[in-house]
């Protein structure tokens, strides 16, 4: 045990905080891989619906199209992404805004899913004005 008389020994214990921080960072690609084997995306003629695995039980979002607010993608080289369809704001106890993206992610062909959501949209639109 050391003896903390100088600076130099209380170095070690300022440093474990940043091998933590860096660890955790190197996992974060490795949790983002494991999720996606957790999450289930449908698409209807009348619902999206995603299926997430968490903590050992399973959250269901089902959103109509009129919940369908902005439909947007953000698309890689290879063609994949997101398809972005809403988005859920909130300020915590501090009154800092935060903002989470709900929608269908890392999906393979996003423009192709997202032509679907789109026209689901425009669908239900029409038979609500007509």
């Amino acid at each position: 045990m050391p003896k903390f008389v100088g600076w130099v020994d209380l170095f070690p214990l300022f440093g474990v905080p940043f091998l933590l921080i860096g660890l955790a960072m190197l996992c974060y690609p490795i949790q983002n891989y494991r999720n996606a084997f957790r999450t289930c995306y449908v698409l209807t003629n009348r619902r999206a619906l995603t299926f997430e695995r968490e903590w050992g039980r399973t959250v269901i979002r089902s959103l109509a199209p009129r919940q369908l607010t902005v439909v947007y993608r953000k698309q890689a080289v290879d063609g994949s992404g997101d398809v972005i369809f809403n988005a859920k704001r909130w300020k915590d106890s501090d009154g800092a805004s935060h903002s989470e993206e709900i929608g269908f992610i890392s999906i393979a062909d996003v423009r192709d899913v997202e032509r679907k959501l789109k026209a689901m949209v425009d669908t239900h639109r029409r038979r609500a004005v007509g």
